[in-house]
């Protein structure tokens, strides 16, 4: 910004000359005052210039201002014409020559550069080719730097005055440093107020996340009651439609029970995933396979996508290795990357929309890529993607906060994401993760199996405890098709009694239960019998759930996640007995 010229600008005051000085400590006092009031930096330095040129007679000046990390970031000129400002900034000094100007001894006071020693002349253009060669080792510009309270370095005031050392009275340099001050008091004024409005943004945004972070905790629990509570239901469904598929011998009955049964496992995954995104977990890194990590995310979305007429093309490597990752985390990063895939393609108008998600190997790591047709993403704003709170989305319609998490997990497992984007066409993010090698095998997935080939052990003493009727009936028909003798007992306080009245070989019990739960009967029996030991079967429709998993563990107990199957079911009650034998 240029400064105009001040109405008269008269000659330089004789040396000595103590109303000239005495003018610009009035002119000081003055312009400090408006300066204080001021609250528009670009009025004040106009205001200042203007009084620096008309009572100290500068014929040039400059004044710089820097940022908190001492980068030059504005300049306003008095003096200069649009000529001798595009010079400046063709040739103005170095950050290096600058910060030799500001070393320590002239942290404070103004001084004196000779003109022949800048390069450029510090950015001030010669009135002609014969001026710039005139220039000797008297001339000088002064300099004044502007510093806070603190020491901290605000910018600087160059000025071309025309005078040299025999002819610049010190009296008039100190003037000259008073009337600075102001001037020098508003620039730290102004930067403590962007730094005041920038943490109060930053705390805004804290703050609203906060409060995303609670809802979202408060939907988790919600979820996680709701989903607990379909685990009862969803295992009597499963598990009386086993039962009638083993015993029907009309094929088109057994069809229906089939395609029951297919719809209640299908609703099972459902539960299961919702429970998994619903917690918060520690990081745990576990063998795992990525294809069923990201296929477990498009189990909880392909209903959504289906309705909104998204095409899901799945292009997975069957032969991809297991690695160690941490299955929640990674989870979040994949539901991430489609449920921005989602977003894009339902802005793309008549265009056909498609999630193509595809895995492999390259350069000895796993790959997985996630491209979507939507609208595509401008390239002056892909470098900003993985940015925090950078958003394409509309306001109100994402926190920016979804790519740099999901970054920040993908690094934390020692890997890359790269992102490709073309305007009209759609966009693909990849990741990439390193093959670690597993201490042990991934846990096969389940496979469906017919309840005739279920394991049968010996005829046991069995107590079945649970507080949902339909899974008490379900459990004893089951394990007295087998050859069991069992008893059931529908609260824990009742099964306590009995536990205690006589002995039983195996105990299968729920973990959640009003009055007494599983783990208070499990203590309070094996108090009293201790060679129960290994003998309780738990069933829970909550094992991600942190405690649940730090009894289970501690006590060594073999357990079913609900719904279960029954054959699974069997095995474990076969395994149990095998184990209690040995």
């Amino acid at each position: 910004m240029s400064v105009p010229e001040p109405a008269t600008t008269g000659p330089h005051p004789p040396a000595g000359d103590p109303a000239a000085r005495d003018r610009l400590l009035l002119a000081s006092a003055m312009t400090a005052a408006r300066l204080e009031r001021e609250a528009d930096l670009h009025a004040a330095a106009a205001l200042f210039l203007s009084a620096l040129r008309q009572h100290y007679g500068a014929r040039r000046a400059i004044l710089t201002v820097t940022d908190a990390q001492g980068r030059d970031q504005q300049w306003f000129f008095a003096g200069l014409n649009n000529a001798d400002i595009d010079h400046f900034h063709a040739h103005r000094p170095t950050a290096a020559e600058r910060d030799a100007w500001f070393s320590d001894k002239h942290r404070v006071a103004a001084f004196a550069v000779p003109i022949a020693a800048c390069r450029g002349r510090a950015g001030l253009r010669a009135a002609t080719a014969q001026t710039a060669s005139a220039a000797t080792a008297a001339e000088e510009i002064l300099v004044v730097p502007f510093r806070g309270a603190g020491g901290q370095f605000l910018g600087s005031l160059v000025i071309e005055d025309g005078r040299d050392r025999a002819t610049r009275e010190p009296a008039m340099v100190a003037a000259l440093e008073l009337f600075a001050g102001p001037m020098a008091r508003l620039l730290e004024r102004k930067r403590l107020d962007h730094f005041a409005r920038n943490t109060e943004m930053r705390l805004r945004h804290a703050q609203e996340q906060l409060m995303q972070a609670d809802k979202l905790s408060a939907i988790g629990q919600l979820i996680s009651g709701v989903a607990h509570e379909l685990n009862n239901p969803l295992s009597g469904v499963m598990g009386f439609t086993q039962l009638l598929q083993a015993s029907e011998t009309n094929p088109k009955a057994k069809l229906h029970l089939e395609r029951i049964y297919n719809e209640a496992v299908r609703c099972q995954k459902i539960v299961q995933n919702l429970l998994s995104f619903a917690r918060r977990h520690k990081p745990e890194k576990t063998p795992q396979s990525l294809n069923d990590v990201i296929e477990t995310v498009l189990d909880l979305r392909v209903y959504q996508m289906q309705v909104d007429d998204i095409a899901i093309e799945r292009c997975y490597d069957p032969a991809l290795p297991a690695t160690m990752l941490d299955t929640h985390q990674v989870q979040q990063v994949v539901l991430n990357l489609v449920n921005n895939a989602h977003q894009a393609m339902m802005a793309n108008g008549p265009r056909p929309r498609r999630l193509t998600v595809t895995t492999g190997m390259h350069d000895g790591r796993l790959r997985a890529s996630i491209a979507d047709t939507g609208n595509g993403i401008p390239q002056d704003r892909i470098h900003r993607l993985f940015e925090p709170f950078f958003t394409t989305k509309e306001a109100g319609k994402g926190t920016g906060l979804g790519l740099s998490v999901s970054l920040g997990i993908i690094k934390d497992h020692q890997g890359t994401m790269a992102v490709e984007s073309t305007v009209g066409e759609g966009s693909r993010f990849t990741f990439e993760l390193p093959l670690v090698a597993c201490l042990q095998a991934p846990a096969p997935r389940p496979e469906a199996a017919v309840l005739a080939r279920a394991a049968r052990s010996a005829p046991l003493r069995i107590l079945v405890v649970d507080d949902e009727p339909v899974l008490t009936e379900l459990l004893s028909d089951l394990l007295k098709s087998v050859g069991h003798d069992v008893e059931h007992a529908r609260d824990g306080r009742v099964a306590l009694r009995m536990a205690i009245a006589k002995p039983y070989d195996m105990i299968l019990s729920d973990l959640k239960m009003p009055g007494l739960d599983g783990q208070g009967l499990y203590e309070e029996v094996c108090r009293q019998h201790p060679d129960m030991h290994g003998r309780f079967i738990f069933t829970t429709g909550d094992v991600v759930n942190p405690d649940t998993q730090g009894f289970l563990q501690g006590s060594g107990c073999s357990y079913l996640s609900k719904p279960f199957k029954l054959e699974s079911v069997l095995a474990l009650v076969d395994q149990t007995a095998r184990t209690r034998a040995a």
